[in-house]
């Protein structure tokens, strides 16, 4: 795929997107709201922003693996950080999302 930069990957990421939820449903809502943040080296980070998109994410990384191996043509180490910068409403609010989020992904495929 020739060389690896930052902006080859954020257009690359709707294509990302829709492998994995083709492979896995239940990935669809936290990736929707990951970004592809940073590379260094071979090391991809994305930024989600809450702990539970986080925790889903890591738990199926192998499916969000094999979509960028396929579209790069070359692994990358995938990193995924919870972006801090909230306040302390929106965070309450965002835990109640989070616990909505995670009792509709235990319930899907």
């Amino acid at each position: 795929v020739g060389d690896l930069s930052l902006h080859k990957i954020r257009s690359l990421w709707q294509n990302v997107r829709t492998r994995v939820s083709t492979a896995k449903v239940s990935l669809s809502a936290p990736l929707s709201q990951a970004t592809v943040h940073a590379l260094d080296g071979d090391v991809l980070t994305l930024r989600v922003t809450d702990k539970t998109s986080a925790e889903i994410l890591k738990k199926d990384i192998g499916t969000l693996r094999s979509a960028l191996d396929a579209l790069l043509g070359r692994p990358l180490e995938i990193r995924i950080s919870v972006d801090n910068g909230r306040t302390p409403a929106a965070d309450s609010m965002q835990d109640r999302e989070s616990d909505l989020m995670r009792y509709a992904i235990d319930r899907l495929p």
